[in-house]
């Protein structure tokens, strides 16, 4: 008996992005950047080099927020600033080198409370209040 081939493990071209398979690794807030919302750039360049280890692999960052405004979750990636900027770029070179693309995931939500604090503005086109994440990170989403 034979067992049929996946389709997930087939080739896929993607505009002129040639991807290796289907498979692609979704966005993921961590919560691991320095309080500065830059990257550790060793940390991050190792966890996205690890799912880039397979060539073409499509990796989607974690959201990664573009103005200070866009959001005020604490360790969270940003790219406002440029040693944000470069941290950014250390990693994603670091996941091309694998010879995989990578997809930048923007988010734009934000906590009440800490929106209100920091003066109840965003930059965001559409505000979205999200209290999942704070529960999630105290364990009490299961």
């Amino acid at each position: 008996m034979t067992i049929p081939a996946s389709p997930f493990f087939t080739h896929l071209q993607v505009g002129d992005i040639q991807l290796a398979h289907r498979v692609a690794m979704a966005p993921l807030t961590r919560f691991r950047a320095l309080p500065s919302h830059e990257h550790d750039v060793e940390l991050a360049t190792t966890y996205y080099s690890q799912r880039a280890s397979t060539h073409g692999t499509l990796i989607i960052s974690e959201p990664t927020f573009i103005c200070p405004r866009a959001s005020e979750y604490p360790n969270i990636p940003c790219m406002w600033t440029i040693p944000q900027a470069i941290a950014w770029r250390n990693i994603v070179s670091a996941v091309h080198s694998k010879r995989s693309p990578t997809l930048g995931s923007l988010g734009r939500t934000a906590e009440p409370e800490i929106l209100e604090a920091k003066g109840g503005d965003s930059c965001a086109g559409l505000l979205i209040y999200c209290t999942n994440v704070r529960k999630h990170r105290e364990g009490r989403v299961h």
